[in-house]
């Protein structure tokens, strides 16, 4: 399928913040005038948890977890889409068996229904996994595992500038936290990596971006970019369109899975 590409405009800003942790009861979900981020460990869940959440996914969903060949993809694919279903029963106040996901042209998930005008979005690694929601904005996260002894310099000279590359230098950590921003901030448009990535500036401040993209802005279009660590190695990027919201952040509680 040949991909459109359009005259787009728009300025990216750019930041690190540093994540103030909320604790969590089932009162956050009744609100969603900010966005709210959600980090979980795939090591953290039980036996039990695991049978919920695959107990949680459709059909062709807990299909698709069985065809996988190795025991611990499946275990990763049940426990990511279980717990987006579960994240999503609270948001929404809805059964499971009424949400209904479906993917964008570029394969982004995305809800059948959405009265709320709910977007979310989902990034992980071997180790965690990342959720993002908020009502009435598009937005996209990516989170990105430091490997220290592994060379990125091929991508580095593929996707990002000759300002980024200098920033950049040979710091494997650098990289990650850059590449996180690219990531998210395409995922926000709905679109996956593109040859011309290396047009998107994201060094820390804001950048006005000019050029031909597959997905559709305008001038006033403004993009916020905002990067965390978790320490030791990884590194997390949520990019939101057109409203600089406040972001919280929660992990899983002891009661988390109370329903």
């Amino acid at each position: 399928m040949s991909v459109p590409f359009y005259n787009t405009d728009f300025t990216v800003f750019c930041e690190t913040i540093v994540p103030d942790w909320k604790k969590t009861d089932k009162t956050i979900f009744a609100s969603l005038d900010s966005v709210h981020v959600w980090q979980f460990d795939f090591e953290d869940f039980s036996k039990e948890q695991q049978l919920y959440l695959f107990s949680l996914l459709e059909k062709e969903e807990q299909s698709k977890a069985e065809r996988y060949r190795f025991e611990r993809d499946t275990r990763h694919y049940s426990i990511t889409r279980g717990l987006l279903r579960h994240l999503l029963m609270h948001y929404l106040d809805t059964p499971n068996q009424v949400i209904k996901l479906s993917k964008g042209i570029y394969g982004k998930p995305v809800l059948e229904k959405n009265s709320l005008d709910l977007h979310f979005n989902v990034s992980h690694t071997k180790e965690k996994i990342f959720f993002a929601f908020c009502i009435g904005n598009e937005l996209g996260i990516d989170v990105e595992k430091t490997k220290v002894n592994h060379s990125y310099q091929s991508v580095i000279n593929e996707y990002f500038n000759t300002e980024e590359q200098n920033y950049i230098g040979e710091n494997p950590y650098r990289f990650c936290e850059f590449w996180t921003r690219k990531e998210a901030l395409l995922k926000a448009f709905g679109t996956g990596l593109i040859s011309n990535m290396d047009i998107i500036t994201i060094l820390d401040g804001s950048r006005f971006i000019s050029g031909r993209f597959p997905f559709k802005a305008n001038p006033n279009t403004n993009i916020y970019v905002k990067t965390i660590t978790i320490k030791p190695d990884h590194f997390i990027s949520l990019a939101l369109l057109d409203n600089n919201k406040e972001v919280l952040f929660f992990k899983k509680s002891l009661s988390f899975f109370d329903r």
